[in-house]
């Protein structure tokens, strides 16, 4: 999406994923997309909060995939 069309992408996610995503962007240093769009910074980061061994360990233990309401 952002090589072939210069989209903006935001990667919501847990904190702990941060520099990941981060460092997937300085990939894109250097390169133009469609329109001359310099691609650097058109991925983003978004911090959906909490720890993601919290939510592993719910999905272990409820054998759920889907968390509902009622969870």
């Amino acid at each position: 999406m952002i090589e072939h069309h210069s989209h903006r992408v935001r990667i919501a996610t847990h904190g702990e994923f941060k520099a990941f995503v981060l460092n997937a962007n300085k990939q894109l240093a250097g390169k133009v997309g469609k329109g001359g769009i310099k691609l650097e910074g058109r991925l983003l980061f978004f911090d959906v909060g909490g720890d993601p061994r919290d939510l592993m360990n719910y999905m272990v233990k409820s054998k759920c995939q889907v968390m509902t309401r009622e969870s």
